[in-house]
């Protein structure tokens, strides 16, 4: 009879465990995503620091949702911009008003996110794909934004970050 060595047969039982305990099985206990249609204070400032949002922008949060990745986050806020200016919402030295165009597509802000508030799948955008530093680290970030003009003064905005 043939035996399985014993370290074989350790990796072997780890290989099989998402089958037997399910798909949601996460050796590395990465949490679930932090989503709220009501963030906090420090959620939309940590939103207003990486997508480089105007720290003058009035804005009405609509969603936000944090997923902790292994190795890389990701977020998806959407927000009302309290203004008539484009120019208003981002940091101009980050997001150029000018670079934001009617969108061909809505590639970069097509992720499913599993939330009914995050439908920019179904909207006509402007807006456009940035890379961004991370304030206070080095490398960069993806920024994708989309927006919708209200025709009130103000603008749905939709932003989609994730580390590179």
């Amino acid at each position: 009879m043939n035996r399985i060595p014993s370290h074989q047969l350790g990796l072997l039982v780890l290989a099989c465990l998402p089958f037997v305990v399910g798909c949601s099985f996460d050796p590395f206990g990465t949490p679930s995503p932090d989503v709220t249609t009501s963030p906090s204070r420090q959620q939309i400032q940590y939103c207003r620091d990486v997508m480089h949002i105007d720290s003058e922008l009035v804005l009405s949060p609509l969603g936000y949702y944090y997923e902790h990745g292994f190795q890389d986050d990701q977020i998806a806020f959407k927000f009302i911009a309290k203004t008539h200016q484009i120019g208003n919402i981002f940091d101009e030295d980050f997001v150029p008003s000018a670079e934001l165009v009617a969108r061909k597509s809505n590639s970069g802000l097509d992720r499913d996110i599993g939330e009914a508030w995050w439908d920019c799948q179904t909207k006509k955008l402007f807006g456009g794909n940035f890379t961004v530093p991370p304030p206070g680290s080095q490398g960069t970030r993806a920024l994708h934004i989309g927006i919708a003009d209200n025709g009130d003064g103000t603008f749905t905005v939709y932003v989609y970050w994730f580390e590179t």
